[in-house]
């Protein structure tokens, strides 16, 4: 065979093509001679290690479900896996998200503070819509918003990947009922999948629907949960959903974390240490059945003329009948206890109640959670729930670490589904007038990035040293690094809220002849206060 090249002057050239002996020589070579260790499949310790390079969007093919399976089920069972679940829904979604539209009001060429009073609208109809006591954002009405998000998160956590439906449902509007149509329907991943289990295609991969350039088009949902099967007519049929209207208003909602170019289903974030917790599982249950066992036994009956099931019953029960086969035993007491003779050849042997493994139990089971810690994002001492070796600064630092990844997470569930129910409600309620637009300000669809910008505010961070971390918010807003909003939002507060209500307070304490101390005034006196003459933590470090 040969190939055909074409040189700079338009003449072509013909190339033979290397013989295969020479491909495999060259082969052989290159594995021989590799300048990367990491690289080498002859060494001793990587020889037997080949995995194979896998396509994005067929890695999970045929793997997903068991991954899912076993994710699902080291939740349910497992103490740790439980409890890191419930720590990532409480600091990443807490008990509810706080909206803060931010129009692009540059972009939008009006003036800032028309945009701040337009999202102080919309920000307070939105409320009444996301915590309505009806729950009708929830097509099903089971949730309100933050319900909806919590739920989401939780299967992201779980499935690696949501799924939900954006419904239009008009018939539900009604004095004392929804005062909106859109609702939100959610939808557990499992029932994303090709219609009747049929073939990978290019434009069709585990269920999801691709255009010219990779784009999700829409999405084939089963009817019912695969293992539904009291609706197993239902498991059966498969209902098509496009991504959006062709005006570009969401239909299907999918969120996943893509970790690779052309992937189209999500991973569990607990692939990676379900083998460890499974382990770690199995050896806590075998050290404490173990440790029950040698409570039950307690002594060991031993004889040098076999075993004899009756024998213990005999010498350590009450029955008469024994004092006729047996030696005469002395039966005395002292301070209490019995005390008791043997016949010859029989010795009471008592066990050890302690195992030799159990010294190295704690030092086993820190190690693989550290592991399990370094794959969730969060700090050992938030996995284990062991604080017992953290001082102010080494909790610090694990703060700060693990606020990274939370924030990540945040985002993630703000740009893959928060955004979008905000988006949709936002285009119905400036439909139905109920939001205005400014005057001379651009049509919703003609700039519909800049109208949807919005920033949300979720659980606050937390405090480890209010008063150090206190007088760093106010260090930071004085010198211009910070703002009031940007400090509020941290701790999972709208600064106009808190500063409506310092302000009614104020004027009631005012209205009562009272005074009060402003913070102002109160760092203001403690900043005169040496580090001296704090209180210092029992094990506490340089800040």
């Amino acid at each position: 065979m040969t190939a055909g090249l074409i040189l700079p002057d338009g003449t072509p050239m013909r190339l033979a093509a290397p013989p295969a002996a020479l491909d495999r020589q060259a082969s052989h070579w290159a594995a021989l001679h590799t300048p990367f260790r990491g690289a080498d499949l002859m060494s001793q310790e990587l020889g037997g290690w080949t995995p194979n390079l896998t396509a994005p969007a067929g890695e999970l093919w045929g793997h997903r479900d068991p991954l899912v399976a076993r994710s699902q089920d080291i939740v349910r069972n497992n103490g740790f896996a439980a409890g890191i679940k419930q720590t990532l829904v409480d600091s990443v979604i807490g008990a509810a998200w706080r909206l803060a539209p931010r129009p692009n009001w540059r972009a939008l060429g009006i003036d800032f503070r028309v945009a701040a009073a337009w999202s102080r609208d919309v920000e307070a109809k939105w409320r009444s819509y996301a915590d309505d006591p009806g729950c009708w954002i929830d097509a099903s009405r089971r949730q309100r918003f933050a319900g909806l998000l919590r739920t989401q998160f939780i299967t992201t956590f779980l499935s690696g990947e949501h799924c939900s439906v954006v419904k239009w449902l008009p018939d539900r509007m009604g004095p004392g009922r929804a005062r909106y149509a859109t609702a939100i329907q959610l939808i557990d991943p499992d029932r994303l999948s090709n219609p009747h289990n049929m073939p990978e295609l290019p434009s069709l991969r585990q269920g999801v629907r691709l255009g010219e350039h990779g784009e999700p088009l829409g999405y084939h949902f089963r009817d019912a949960h695969p293992a539904d099967w009291p609706n197993a007519l239902a498991t059966q049929t498969w209902t098509y959903v496009p991504r959006e209207t062709p005006w570009g208003r969401a239909l299907a909602i999918h969120g996943f974390e893509t970790e690779r170019d052309g992937q189209v289903r999500g991973k569990p974030p607990m692939s990676a240490i379900i083998e460890s917790l499974r382990m770690l599982d199995v050896y806590e249950r075998g050290e404490a059945a173990s440790t029950i066992l040698n409570s039950l036994y307690a002594a060991t009956l031993e004889t040098e003329f076999g075993a004899d099931p009756e024998l213990a019953k005999e010498i350590f029960g009450s029955d008469p009948a024994t004092q006729a086969v047996l030696p005469p035993n002395i039966d005395m007491r002292l301070r209490g206890a019995k005390v008791t003779t043997l016949p010859p050849g029989v010795r009471l042997k008592f066990n050890a109640p302690a195992r030799p493994a159990a010294a190295q139990f704690k030092e086993f089971e820190a190690a693989f959670l550290r592991r399990v810690a370094a794959a969730t994002g969060l700090a050992y001492e938030q996995v284990s729930r062991d604080y017992s070796q953290t001082n102010y600064s080494s909790a610090r630092a694990a703060l700060l670490e693990s606020w990274k990844f939370i924030s990540n997470r945040f985002e993630f569930m703000a740009s893959t589904f928060a955004d979008v129910v905000y988006a949709c409600w936002l285009e119905e309620a400036i439909d139905q007038g109920e939001v205005t637009m400014p005057k001379g300000a651009p049509s919703f669809y003609d700039a519909l990035p800049d109208w949807v910008a919005c920033r949300w505010i979720g659980p606050g961070r937390g405090w480890i040293d209010p008063v150090k971390e206190v007088q760093a918010s106010v260090m930071k807003i004085d010198a211009g690094l910070s703002t009031l909003e940007d400090e509020a939002a941290e701790q999972g507060k709208d600064w106009r809220d808190t500063s409506e209500q310092r302000a009614y307070e104020f004027d009631e304490l005012k209205e009562l002849g009272l005074e009060s101390t402003s913070a102002k005034v109160y760092l203001a006196n403690s900043a005169s206060i040496t580090k001296e003459d704090q209180p210092q933590q029992p094990g506490d470090g340089a800040a």
